[in-house]
């Protein structure tokens, strides 16, 4: 029945949003939340990126390039098991990056602008030690963030995986550069993810 169709689609974003809210509040940003919630948007540091959902499929084998977040991100995952390393150690000095400004990349031919690429901070003074980076798994059915600033790399293994993610389109790599010293475990490109 039509109704009982959308008291689900209703108590499943309910749900979502409770459990978003508890994982920011968890890490201190419940204000991330509520600007975005208020607004639409997240971020003005980096232009106030409008939010929304999209549906992405990352496929098996495959990993995104180490990344910052300009805007707040909550996924949850549909099928199939998203993996990460996080950098979790910041009581190194490392400050997480807030203000994003973005590249222009335009058309060669008529010169509109075609989108605007971020970079991720510069983190080639960071020395990669035990417990710099986590690496975490999450199954489907479950569910993560990512507060403004916040650097990880994703990654599939052979399930790939299907997740539902709020986000601003887009993330900021890392340039190959400025990779931290002593991680030879992360990725420095990043292969074609999604179809």
């Amino acid at each position: 029945c039509e109704f009982d169709k959308l008291d689900l689609e209703v108590e499943f974003g309910r749900a979502l949003l409770n459990q978003a809210r508890k994982m920011f509040q968890a890490q201190g940003c419940e204000h991330e939340l509520n600007q975005f919630l208020q607004t639409g948007m997240s971020n003005p540091d980096a232009g106030w990126r409008r939010m929304h959902w999209v549906g992405i499929e990352i496929l098996p084998n495959q990993s995104l390039a180490l990344h910052s977040h300009p805007n707040i991100e909550f996924a949850y995952i549909v099928q199939g098991v998203m993996h990460e390393f996080r950098l979790v150690d910041h009581d190194r000095g490392i400050e997480k990056k807030r203000v994003y400004i973005p590249e222009e990349i335009k058309n060669e031919v008529n010169g509109d602008i075609l989108h605007l690429k971020y970079h991720g901070p510069n983190l080639t003074d960071l020395v990669v030690t035990d417990g710099t980076f986590q690496h975490t798994e999450y199954p489907e059915g479950s569910m993560f963030i990512n507060t403004i600033g916040d650097v990880h790399q994703s990654f599939t293994k052979e399930e790939g995986v299907k997740l539902f993610v709020m986000w601003g389109d887009g993330n900021a790599d890392v340039p190959n550069d400025c990779y931290p010293q002593n991680a030879a475990f992360l990725n420095e490109q990043s292969a074609k993810a999604w179809k």
